[in-house]
């Protein structure tokens, strides 16, 4: 609802409540326009400041006497059903409303969330299938270069001939396409990116670069004890891809692989005299391959540097050995905009329903507790005993009366069961004489006129 048609609102609310004075029938207006006013977005302070004038303005545009207290049970306890409550019902429809609308948001947003991780789900696919193809099939290859580069020169010696040699080049490109085939395999069945383990172990991979004619060492220290299934696989991608580097980098380099095991933690370094810092900080190359075993290792919560030194290039790496896969932080942030804004207004939804409920049985109770408490209240305080009633004659002064009169008349008092007096602008007052709640005793009138008692008469219990 906008501010102007909430003023509208607010301003036909006090006309029709106003008008109620005139015909039972404006009643209708006053519950449909407290409603309204509950169901659009009228701020609360402003409605009930027009409840809280309403009911104080009350007794005097109803025309009953306003220091009367049960005229103000009465005008509290009708505003409230006239008012507050349908008021109540309708903010609670408004916030059910609401609640629907952010429940159609969060739909639509987790269904966009969903397309989203399914989306990064397959670029975490790709990454992964084109890492492995880099790692396998690539260090394959650069094998494959490195023997061809030798047989072009016409390398030989005593151990290895020509057709020795031609014969691991076919090898290895056999082994390359086989691996191809795999992953090749494997996506076509649908199935994960081969994050496998592998049958091999460090020793293969050092002894087929070798075989290719790189100059590389293989040194351990501490325990050689079997890793796991993936910490092997890690450790077998660091070492293929830092060897492919040196072979495509410095291939007459001599490289060295040091692979240090303990307890904890393998922790390996590759190092090849390649030519120089100069050299090694402009090698060419995509570095994906770095970037990937980077990733690699961080996933097994382990550290990873490659860098040049002073006489060639230095890959190292420290994986601990209780490392696990952790993908969680690759995942997309699932934005909860929407499901906060569910809770808010579900809480709020709940909170209108326990007002619109709550609220009118609240307004009866403490109507209903108000109206015996002060109907209690009168019944005793409008007591006249007899012997004070004996004491009271026609022509005594009016304030030595009132000392000992009670301080309250009493509730509907039969004014019609004795004849008006004869001063017409007389003031008389009905007290009962004792206490009764539920059937009547006798009754005493005393009449004041021109500051005196004019007459002070008994409404007998059989005649009221």
């Amino acid at each position: 609802m906008s501010p102007s048609g909430a003023a509208v609102v607010l301003a036909l609310l006090v006309c029709a409540k106003v008008l109620l004075t005139v015909h039972w029938s404006f009643g209708i207006p006053v519950l449909v326009l407290a409603f309204l006013a509950g169901r659009g977005q009228l701020a609360a302070a402003v409605f009930f400041s027009v409840a809280v004038a309403l009911t104080v303005t009350g007794p005097w545009y109803r025309g009953t006497d306003p220091s009367d207290v049960e005229t103000w049970i009465n005008v509290t306890t009708s505003n409230g059903f006239q008012l507050l409550a349908p008021w109540l019902v309708g903010r609670y429809l408004r916030d059910r409303h609401a609640l629907k609308v952010a429940r159609r948001h969060q739909a639509e947003q987790l269904e966009e969330s969903q397309r989203a991780f399914a989306a990064e789900a397959r670029l975490r696919e790709r990454n992964l299938i084109a890492r492995e193809i880099h790692d396998t099939v690539g260090h394959e290859l650069s094998l494959i270069a490195l023997r061809a580069g030798a047989l072009e020169v016409g390398v030989g010696t005593d151990e290895t001939s020509a057709s020795d040699a031609a014969r691991q080049l076919r090898e290895t490109a056999t082994r390359a396409s086989e691996q191809l085939g795999d992953i090749v395999s494997l996506l076509s069945d649908g199935e994960s990116a081969p994050l496998r383990p592998v049958n091999e172990d460090v020793a293969d991979v050092v002894d087929r670069a070798a075989d290719a004619g790189l100059d590389v060492t293989l040194t351990w220290n501490g325990t050689r004890e079997a890793l796991s299934p993936l910490l092997q696989h890690t450790v077998i991608r660091v070492v293929q891809e830092a060897l492919t580097n040196a072979t495509k980098h410095a291939p007459d380099s001599a490289v060295t692989v040091t692979i240090d095991m303990d307890v904890d933690a393998v922790a390996l370094e590759v190092r090849d005299r390649g030519p120089g810092v100069e050299a090694n900080a402009a090698r060419p190359g995509s570095g994906r391959g770095l970037i990937g075993l980077t990733e690699r290792v961080h996933l097994l919560g382990g550290t990873f540097a490659a860098e040049p030194v002073d006489d060639g290039f230095r890959v190292t790496s420290w994986i601990p050995r209780d490392g696990h896969l952790n993908q969680t932080d690759d995942a997309p942030a699932y934005d909860t905009t929407a499901l906060d804004a569910v809770d808010r207004n579900r809480t709020r939804a709940r909170r209108s329903l326990f007002m619109a409920i709550g609220v009118p049985v609240a307004i009866v109770v403490v109507s209903t507790v108000a109206t015996v408490g002060y109907f209690t209240f009168a019944t005793i305080s409008s007591v006249l005993t007899p012997d004070e009633f004996a004491t009271i004659e026609v022509g005594q002064p009016r304030e030595e009366v009132e000392e000992f009169l009670p301080p309250v008349e009493m509730l509907e008092p039969p004014t019609d069961r004795l004849d008006p007096p004869a001063e017409s602008d007389a003031d008389c007052r009905y007290y009962e004489s004792e206490v009764s709640f539920f059937d009547r005793r006798d009754v005493y009138r005393i009449c004041f006129a021109d500051g005196v008692v004019a007459s002070a008469d008994v409404i007998p219990a059989s005649d009221q």
